[in-house]
């Protein structure tokens, strides 16, 4: 897999990704990365094509996930342990 491009971002570190005729779109938050593949054909030949679908719309989708991904997360931290250990959330968060 090698780096075909970063779409710059004031929040966000999105990078496309390449590998077998897919290209990925790797977006990190903090400890939270989402990732979409798309596959090479009609409209997807390189990584310019796939940074013309990074819309204002699909980031702000990106928002609302990352919001979800994160509460998510608090609340799997916050659950007792399976060996009662709570200090994993004051350790991680």
């Amino acid at each position: 897999m090698r780096i075909a491009g970063e779409f710059p971002h004031p929040r966000y570190k999105i990078t496309i990704l390449h590998h077998n005729s897919k290209y990925t779109i790797q977006i990190e938050s903090g400890s939270l990365t989402q990732s979409y593949i798309l596959r090479e054909g009609e409209g997807i030949q390189s990584a310019d094509d796939v940074m013309k679908r990074i819309t204002p719309s699909f980031v702000q989708q990106l928002d609302r996930i990352f919001l979800n991904m994160s509460d998510e997360l608090l609340g799997l931290l916050k659950e007792p342990a399976a060996n009662g250990d709570l200090d994993l959330v004051d350790n991680i968060i």
